[in-house]
């Protein structure tokens, strides 16, 4: 890509290096994207958010346009920030959500004890209630559960005349 943009800036009224530079940039963009899963994409669109930022102020830079740097800087810093503060809460580094795959390989060992219910206790739970509250959070997204979920919220509304926010 810099190879092309000193090409371009070589010879300015050729504009096949440009295309070049565009048609590589999006490229790249997708091949680095795509195989980041669903659950880490919030992580990933807050970077690109903040990416976008930086490249404003580069621009506020190069017209020489004091706003425009001072726009750029703050959205740039904000994004980096959030980015930060979404991986910390997953407890994942950034380099982790960008270049591995979640979950890991199968040579881990898990030393976590599960928190939660079997669905026995689940059930003798939910024939008692008359509200139900479902709370959707990262482990949901990662396993993508969310169709079983709604199936299991009307099941119950149905079965049990339960009220399921």
């Amino acid at each position: 890509v810099f190879v092309l943009i000193a090409m371009q800036l070589g010879d300015p009224t050729n504009t096949t290096y440009l295309w070049g530079v565009i048609g590589l940039s999006c490229v790249l963009g997708i091949v680095l994207v795509l195989p980041i899963g669903g659950a880490d994409m919030p992580v990933v669109v807050s970077l690109l958010n903040s990416l976008s930022g930086i490249a404003a102020a580069f621009t506020g830079f190069i017209i020489g346009n004091s706003v425009l740097i001072v726009a750029g800087s703050l959205v740039g810093a904000s994004g980096l920030i959030l980015t930060f503060i979404m991986c910390k809460a997953m407890n994942r580094t950034l380099a982790n959500v960008l270049f591995t795959s979640f979950g890991g390989t199968d040579k881990e060992t898990v030393t976590r004890t599960k928190v939660g219910s079997d669905a026995d206790e689940v059930a003798m739970m939910i024939d008692g209630a008359q509200k139900v509250i479902i709370v959707p959070g990262y482990g949901m997204a990662v396993s993508q559960c969310q169709h079983q979920v709604k199936e299991f919220a009307d099941l119950i509304a149905e079965k049990y005349d339960t009220e399921v926010k």
